[in-house]
C-alpha cells in the first residue's frame, strides 16, 4: 500500500513540475516571440528549406514553443536532416544558423534546455503512472 501511495505522490509531483516548466517556457517565449519572428522571417526570405512541422508551428500559438524552435536548434547543432527521402538539407541552411553569434540564439538554447528538462520530468510522470497502474492491477 505504501508503494502505491509513494508512486501516486511522485506521479502527481512530476505532473505538476512538468506543467510548471511548460508554463515557464511559454511565458519566456511570449517575451521573446519577436526574436523568433525575426529569425523565422530572415530564414524564409533566404529561400531555405523549412520542414513541415516548423512551417505549421509558425501559425500555432505560443504553447507550441517546442515545435517552433526544434528545427532551428537542429540546424544550429548541425544535426543531419533530410528534405526528401534521398536529399539532405543544404549546407547553407546549417551555415545560416551556425554563423549567428551565440548571443543571438542564446534564448533558443535556453528554451531547448527547458524542453529537455520537461521531457525528463514528463518521462518520470509517464513511468510512475505506468508503475502505479501495474501495481493496482496486481
Amino acid at each position: 500500500m505504501t508503494s502505491i501511495l509513494l508512486l501516486a505522490i511522485v506521479n502527481s509531483l512530476s505532473l505538476a513540475i512538468f506543467l510548471c516548466i511548460h508554463y515557464l517556457m511559454v511565458m519566456k517565449f511570449k517575451h521573446i516571440e519577436d526574436k523568433y519572428a525575426v529569425l523565422f522571417d530572415d530564414y524564409t526570405q533566404q529561400g531555405f528549406f523549412l520542414d513541415r512541422i516548423a512551417l505549421a508551428s509558425r501559425f500555432l500559438s505560443h504553447h507550441f514553443v517546442d515545435f517552433k524552435i526544434l528545427f532551428f536548434i537542429r540546424l544550429y547543432r548541425g544535426v543531419k536532416m533530410k528534405e526528401k527521402r534521398n536529399k539532405y538539407v543544404d549546407e547553407a541552411c546549417y551555415r545560416f544558423m551556425q554563423d549567428k553569434p551565440k548571443s543571438e540564439v542564446q534564448w533558443m538554447l535556453d528554451l531547448y534546455k527547458y524542453h529537455l528538462f520537461s521531457l525528463c520530468v514528463g518521462g518520470l510522470f509517464f513511468l510512475s503512472g505506468t508503475a502505479l497502474m501495474l501495481l493496482e492491477i496486481m
